[in-house]
């Protein structure tokens, strides 16, 4: 009887990490440009909209867009650090774009992440130039958290 338990327990164990190592290598951005570039003026205009304001951002030279709906819009003036949340519709459900900027000596500062925990790959501002912010795919354990 004993066996028969330890089988099943080490069956039932064997599924379960079977499942958790398929959800974590899980890729949402599978088909989607390794980088993708936003105007940087249509992204930091995100800072002015409301909560519940409905948003849409397209980038034309990657032919990759994000729709959503602002969550949060915060504003921490003791740090100079605004914090914006876009709850994502035309991803899976749990997938947000999160905006942060900071000034740090009076220089302008910002990052920006596109994720999912369900999902192994997230995007993240790796450069700003030419008036473009430029978003790049990373392994979603790569990416720097952003917190308000």
């Amino acid at each position: 009887m004993k066996s028969v338990k330890f089988i099943l327990l080490a069956m039932f164990t064997l599924t379960i990490m079977q499942s958790i190592a398929q959800t974590s290598t899980q890729q949402l951005f599978t088909s989607s440009s390794p980088r993708v570039r936003f105007n940087e003026s249509q992204l930091l205009a995100l800072y002015t909209k409301d909560v519940n304001t409905t948003v849409s951002l397209s980038s034309a030279q990657d032919n990759f867009q994000i729709q959503g709906t602002v969550i949060s819009n915060d504003l921490n003036s003791a740090t100079n650090t605004r914090f914006v949340v876009i709850k994502l519709t035309n991803f899976q459900d749990g997938t947000f774009f999160k905006l942060k900027s900071f000034t740090e000596n009076g220089v302008a500062q910002y990052k920006a992440t596109i994720t999912n925990s369900a999902y192994n790959d997230a995007y993240q501002i790796s450069a700003r130039f030419d008036g473009l912010f430029v978003m790049s795919k990373f392994n979603a354990n790569q990416v720097e958290a952003l917190v308000p």
